[in-house]
């Protein structure tokens, strides 16, 4: 099916989304933009200028493999919806949105500026979105995350390229990847890699998302019953010596994951990061969250994007948790 086509049908459903209509795909619609359409209609209300141009600019990007290796929207199910959102705060929030667009092939979404002059960004890179913020006087909060691309030697060349500095070379790992580690320049973490045992065609390993916030906390195991006892988490994996270290565990909330590995030596320091959490009773979670030893840092309150509030867990891990607002509160 032609390049025009493609266009045309996406400019469609376009139009119908900021006219408000029902959109449903036909049978001769590309499945490129069937799988995009959920994300232009959580995006169509984007209070900025040239939104609508912006939108169908980011869509068609999202479509199309990039040299960082991601694969089509329809291909990696596109970011329209996460329970877990890592949000990343520097001092420099554009030179690290340069930094995800150039090395990781990374879509900017969303960019604005808040009341006190700091910048608000969203990212997708494949199938998961991040939200990128910050200005000179925040305290930053380095990240670390786990990515998986089509080919990681090449990415990590390029993030090499792109000022980043390396943690470790590419390497095959026992597990199946093909991984390497970088910091970027605004001091967050990557672990690049290419899963090598999945079925043909495939680099991300089953269940798993292109970008998963990887925690190095002290005490892991106790912050997995904390993530179950706040979060209602299911543990998925879990590769522990005799002595109780954690060397790697998997733990899903909703539709998302968090790895983490016990931290050891210097690649792996504690490095607790904010994530957004979307959950369906604020107020609930919250006081599990508090229930379970979390600090609370904002009690449940109405924003003119939802309801939220925020708590920090006794590894330094900050929580924003979400929740629509309710009709007739």
């Amino acid at each position: 099916m032609s390049e025009e086509l493609f266009i045309e049908q996406l400019n469609e459903a376009i139009d119908a989304i900021f006219a408000r209509a029902e959109e449903t795909a036909s049978s001769d619609t590309r499945t490129d933009v069937a799988a995009l359409v959920s994300l232009a209609s959580e995006l169509r209300l984007l209070p900025r200028e040239n939104v609508k141009l912006n939108l169908k600019e980011a869509l068609i990007r999202s479509t199309h493999m990039t040299t960082s290796g991601t694969e089509t929207a329809a291909q990696a199910h596109v970011a329209d919806y996460q329970t877990i959102t890592p949000y990343l705060t520097v001092k420099r929030p554009e030179q690290l949105i340069d930094f995800v667009k150039d090395v990781f092939g990374a879509v900017e979404v969303f960019r604005t500026t808040g009341s006190a002059g700091g910048l608000h960004a969203e990212v997708i890179i494949g199938d998961s979105k991040l939200m990128i913020g910050g200005m000179d006087t925040v305290e930053e909060i380095p990240t670390a995350l786990h990515v998986y691309l089509k080919d990681a030697d090449a990415v990590y060349q390029h993030a090499m390229n792109a000022g980043a500095t390396s943690l470790e070379a590419p390497v095959d790992q026992f597990y199946g990847d093909r991984e390497a580690g970088v910091k970027d320049p605004t001091g967050n973490v990557w672990w690049i890699a290419t899963h090598k045992l999945g079925t043909a065609g495939t680099y991300i390993p089953e269940g798993m998302r292109s970008v998963t916030p990887f925690l190095h906390p002290v005490g892991a195991p106790a912050l997995i019953d904390f993530m179950k006892e706040a979060f209602a988490a299911e543990e998925i994996s879990r590769e522990q010596s005799p002595e109780g270290m954690v060397h790697h565990a998997v733990v899903r909330i909703g539709n998302s994951m968090i790895e983490m590995g016990e931290a050891h030596g210097d690649l792996a320091k504690p490095m607790p990061p904010a994530l957004f959490l979307n959950v369906d009773n604020l107020e609930e979670s919250y006081q599990r969250a508090l229930d379970a030893g979390a600090t609370s840092l904002q009690t449940p309150t109405d924003q003119g994007y939802g309801r939220t509030a925020w708590v920090k867990d006794a590894w330094g891990n900050v929580w924003y948790l979400a929740a629509p607002i309710q009709k007739g509160k």
